[in-house]
């Protein structure tokens, strides 16, 4: 009688398979350590004291830390401890600056944004409004495409993108299969599943909850170092309009690199839409509640309520039984906690370049690139490279936009321009991680084998540089009615 038996890896002292840290030593991991190092000592040996005390050691860390964020093959909440531990080994801050910059951190604003993203899951309402309008444009490709890149932006706006490309890139392989298509060869199928995933990172910049853990830590960096903000309705006020303008273009940009004009498509019929909508039973109350909790936040938010006590309260109601919209024990269980964590630390990127002088170094070597510039002009420049930076640099974009916020916003003050107003269309830019296909967002939806991971760049690059110029025209034809003035 045979009987399969699991091998159990060998638990030795030194893991150097990585049976169990899941990370075995490689070349790329070994090479990590003196590359940093040798940045650091390269970059901190630099006469830099006339920018501060601490600008050459801090500027040399920092450039070590990108080295690491690219490099290293480890989680990214080891990747961001190392810049905690590694600053206060430095004695670039001390304990106190870490705990207070933790505690003016947006974390419990960015959890509660989150909880409401991830509750969703625990309803139909996604697929239900998803299956709706397609059985409505579904009839002809590149009608059917435009109204994936809206249902994906519109869901984004409101829920995580994770959660988006999970939902959406499980309806749209099944829909996509049971018309004939066949991955890997369908033009159709590719641009359906890349514009996907697209709409899932525009939709970050409609509202701040469409990417609460990014949005959030933006808009800290930018006052942290400037001193300027932008409320969620100021927010809400650029960037619906910026969605309405590009979000037809930018999926036309895919249906011409995908070449679907002139493809074989074959449409389902409305009856197997009804199909899906019967499977998914009648409108429930738990999808009536998650609407009435999304608005509910919103209106709170509208109306001035503190950005971290408006999503705790709808968290609060979310999680209650008889008026809960899922089970809390499933939703704190789906909740992203190694990102939240990650991302609470990343503030202290911001203080690493603001408290130690390297953002003044920094900013003479930008100030006469952007100096001269008008505040438009300056404004698409600088949201172009940043578009440019977190997709090249994609394993640091964590990195990249401290880096952009401690730097820049200074920059438009010493110019008289409102940093609100000039940085506000770089970080909608920031968010859009789909040039290179191998960002782990977009990796979550590789396995239906529909696209390859060089065929996001071109749709994604035309997109990267139409946002970078029509966002600051539209953010600077409103920013007068919304109440803030480019000049300050």
């Amino acid at each position: 009688m045979e009987t399969n038996t699991i091998e159990k890896k060998p638990d030795k002292f030194f893991d150097i398979e990585g049976n169990v840290t899941g990370v075995p030593v490689t070349k790329r991991l070994i090479l990590t350590i003196p590359v940093a190092l040798i940045l650091y000592f390269a970059i901190s040996s630099c006469d830099l004291s006339a920018y501060g005390e601490l600008a050459s050691k801090g500027l040399g860390f920092f450039v070590a830390t990108l080295a690491v964020l690219i490099m290293a093959p480890v989680s990214i909440s080891v990747r961001t401890l190392f810049i905690v531990i590694g600053g206060f080994l430095l004695k670039i801050w001390d304990a106190s600056g870490i705990t207070s910059t933790l505690g003016s951190s947006m974390f419990l604003q960015i959890t509660g944004m989150m909880v409401l993203a991830v509750s969703i899951e625990s309803t139909p309402l996604a697929k239900r409004v998803s299956f709706l309008i397609l059985r409505q444009f579904g009839r002809k490709p590149v009608q059917m495409i435009i109204a994936v890149g809206i249902i994906s932006t519109i869901l984004s706006a409101f829920i995580s993108n994770t959660a988006v490309i999970v939902i959406m890139g499980s309806i749209l392989n099944n829909m996509l299969l049971a018309m004939g298509e066949k991955p890997g060869e369908s033009r159709v199928g590719k641009a359906v599943m890349l514009v996907m995933l697209m709409g899932a990172m525009f939709g970050g910049t409609v509202l701040i909850c469409g990417n609460p853990v990014g949005n959030s830590m933006s808009l800290q960096l930018m006052q942290t170092s400037s001193g300027y903000t932008v409320t969620f309705a100021q927010w809400a006020a650029y960037g619906v309009p910026c969605f309405i303008v590009c979000i037809i273009p930018f999926c036309l940009f895919y249906v011409w690199a995908c070449k679907v004009r002139g493809a074989d498509f074959n449409a389902l019929p409305k009856e197997y839409y009804d199909e899906q909508l019967k499977s998914l039973g009648k409108f429930g109350g738990s999808e009536a509640r998650w609407i009435i909790y999304v608005v509910l936040m919103v209106f709170l938010l509208l109306r001035g309520m503190s950005s971290s006590v408006a999503p705790l309260i709808v968290a609060f109601l979310s999680m209650l039984p008889v008026i809960g919209t899922g089970n809390a024990k499933e939703i704190w269980r789906k909740m992203p906690f190694e990102l939240l964590f990650s991302m609470s630390l990343i503030p202290i990127m911001g203080k690493l370049i603001t408290t130690t002088g390297a953002s003044k170094f920094l900013g003479t070597l930008l100030v006469p690139v952007l100096k001269g510039l008008p505040p438009l002009v300056f404004s698409m420049v600088v949201a172009l490279i940043a578009g440019v930076a977190v997709n090249f640099l994609v394993n640091a974009a964590s990195a990249v936009g401290p880096m952009f916020l401690a730097i820049v916003p200074p920059i438009c003050v010493s110019l008289g321009y409102n940093p609100a107003v000039v940085m506000l269309p770089m970080i909608f830019v920031a968010t859009f991680f789909f040039v290179m296909g191998q960002q782990t967002f977009m990796l979550i939806n590789a396995p239906y084998g529909w696209w390859k991971t060089n065929e996001p760049m071109l749709p994604g690059i035309l997109c990267v540089i139409l946002g970078s110029i029509v966002f600051p025209l539209i953010v600077f034809a409103l920013c007068g009615l919304v109440g803030m003035p480019v000049y300050i």
